[in-house]
C-alpha cells in the first residue's frame, strides 16, 4: 500500500476527535520523535474558553510514528517534531519541523540521536549544525571508553 500523507492526517485527526469531550472546538497536538524517543502533549480547547490537556491515544500515537516514517526522504530524512492543529467541523493545519532540536522534557544520550540518522539519513547539507554536535559527542565519548579500556589492560 502507498503511503499518504493526507490520509495518516485524516487518521490522526479523526483519532483525537473521538478521544475529547463533545464541547471541544479545537485540538492541539504536539508530537517530538526519534527513532526510539516520542514525547506527545495535547490540548483540547471548548466551547467557552477552557481547555484541558489529554493523553495522546495510543493509536494517534502509532500514526504520527507511521507519518513520520513515511515522510522520510533521502535528501532531507524526515521531521523531529510536529504540530497538528484541528478545529471543528473538521479543518485541520500541520507544521512540520526538520531541523530544529526536538523538544524533549529530558536529556538524550547523543547516541539516540545518533541511531536516529542512522535510520532516517540526509545528505550532508540538510543535517542542522546542533545534530553535527550530537555525532561529535558520540565520537568523544567513543575515544574516552576507547583509551579507558586500553588503561585496563
Amino acid at each position: 500500500m502507498k503511503f499518504s500523507e493526507h490520509e495518516k492526517l485524516i487518521e490522526i485527526g479523526r483519532g483525537l476527535a473521538s478521544e475529547t469531550p463533545e464541547d471541544w472546538i479545537r485540538i492541539e497536538a504536539y508530537a517530538s520523535m526519534m527513532t526510539e524517543v516520542s514525547t506527545f502533549s495535547v490540548e483540547v480547547f471548548k466551547e467557552g474558553g477552557g481547555h484541558e490537556s489529554i493523553s495522546i491515544p495510543f493509536p494517534v500515537s502509532m500514526a504520527f510514528r507511521e507519518l513520520r516514517e513515511g515522510m522520510d526522504t533521502a535528501e532531507h530524512g524526515t521531521w523531529f517534531s510536529a504540530q497538528y492543529y484541528l478545529e471543528r467541523p473538521g479543518m485541520f493545519k500541520v507544521e512540520y519541523d526538520y531541523d530544529s532540536e526536538p523538544p524533549f522534557p529530558y536529556t538524550l544520550d547523543p547516541e539516540r540521536y545518533g541511531n536516529d540518522y542512522l535510520n532516517y539519513p540526509r545528505s550532508p547539507e540538510n543535517i542542522p549544525k546542533w545534530l553535527f554536535g550530537k555525532f561529535d559527542e558520540c565520537k568523544r565519548r567513543e575515544r574516552e571508553l576507547l583509551e579507558n579500556s586500553d588503561q585496563d589492560d
